[in-house]
């Protein structure tokens, strides 16, 4: 898959599997719980939450939080939860 090459492994050296494959599975974690997927309507493909409608504002810098992974090569943006 180029995604994986391109987004995590070409960021990285690796120094044999048990690392090589470290970095995969916090890849595939991100990909598949994380990162937008256009075709999906920049949603996450597993526990995503609905849609926001066109009539809501864009949230505000403060609003967003950032999880990162793997020393920050990956990097997701999501609404912080409204108490």
């Amino acid at each position: 898959m180029q995604a994986i090459q391109q987004e995590c492994l070409d960021q990285f050296i690796t120094f044999g599997t048990e690392h090589l494959d470290l970095l995969c599975r916090e890849y595939q974690t991100y990909y598949e719980t994380e990162r937008p997927h256009q075709s999906m309507g920049n949603m996450e493909l597993i526990g995503a939450a609905p849609a926001p409608t066109s009539a809501e504002a864009p949230p505000a810098f403060a609003d967003l939080e950032c999880t990162s992974r793997l020393d920050g090569v990956l990097k997701s943006y999501r609404r912080k939860a409204v108490a």
